[in-house]
C-alpha cells in the first residue's frame, strides 16, 4: 500500500499489479467481490481515454472485461475505485482490474481494503469525487 499521488488527503493506492511483482494470494470471499464489483458499478473513478492490459494474464495486451449478472459487461483497465474506510478517515484507490486480479489470479488484498469494501454502505452519500485533492 503507497501513498496516492496528487493528493493531500488520505487516499492509498491498492492492487495496482503486474507480472514484475510478486503480489499476496489466497480466496476472498463472495460476499467480497459482490460488494467491489456493486462499488465499481457506483464510485469509478479517474476515467482514462487509453487502456491498462492485464499484465498477469498469458495473453499479451488482453483486454478484459467483466460481466455483471445484468447481462452487461464493463471494459476493465480504464478506470479507478475509489472507497473509504467505514471512518472515512482514508480513502483507498484501486484499479478497475481489481475485480480481474481477484477472481482470476487470486489476488488478496489487504484485509484493511476488504474490511473498507464489506463495511461501505452502498447508500451513503459519499463519493470518491468527494475527497479534496
Amino acid at each position: 500500500m503507497s501513498k496516492y499521488n496528487n493528493t493531500s488527503a488520505e487516499v492509498y493506492n491498492i492492487g495496482w499489479l503486474d507480472s514484475n511483482h510478486l503480489y499476496e494470494k489466497g480466496p476472498t470471499t463472495l460476499i467480497f467481490k459482490d460488494k467491489l464489483k456493486a462499488i465499481f458499478k457506483r464510485e469509478r473513478m479517474n476515467l482514462v481515454r487509453g487502456r491498462h492490459y492485464c499484465q498477469l494474464c498469458d495473453e499479451p495486451k488482453k483486454i478484459v472485461y467483466l460481466e455483471m449478472q445484468d447481462g452487461k459487461s464493463h471494459m476493465l483497465g480504464i478506470s479507478e475505485i475509489w472507497v473509504p474506510n467505514k471512518f472515512f478517515t482514508k480513502t483507498f484507490s484501486a484499479p478497475d482490474l481489481i475485480l480481474h486480479y481477484v477472481d482470476y489470479h487470486h489476488y488478496l488484498p489487504p484485509q484493511e481494503f476488504i474490511d473498507a469494501v464489506i463495511d461501505f454502505d452502498l447508500d451513503s452519500d459519499w463519493f470518491g469525487k468527494s475527497v479534496v485533492w
